[in-house]
């Protein structure tokens, strides 16, 4: 998660292809993502005019991947709810 804070963007985005590779159809990697504020993270990329447009895509499919997962898993899991205000 502290690569997504690189000063470079190439490493941000290959940090965000790692986290969403690690969390995808892995539901301890899911909760943890949670516990280590990863929405709160993928909330500062989207809301982040000023970021590549390959992170905010990344982070875009990365939520509708988690909203999938949620709805898969509802009854096992409960994740906080991703709101993200985009402008």
């Amino acid at each position: 998660m502290k690569m997504m804070k690189s000063d470079t963007t190439e490493e941000a985005v290959k940090a965000l292809f790692a986290i969403s590779a690690l969390i995808r159809n892995n539901v301890n990697g899911q909760n943890l993502f949670y516990q280590e504020a990863g929405d709160t993270m993928l909330q500062e990329v989207l809301s982040n005019s000023n970021l590549d447009i390959r992170l905010h895509k990344k982070s875009l499919f990365l939520i509708a991947d988690l909203a999938e997962s949620q709805l898969e898993n509802e009854n096992q899991l409960r994740f906080p709810f991703l709101v993200i205000d985009c402008y």
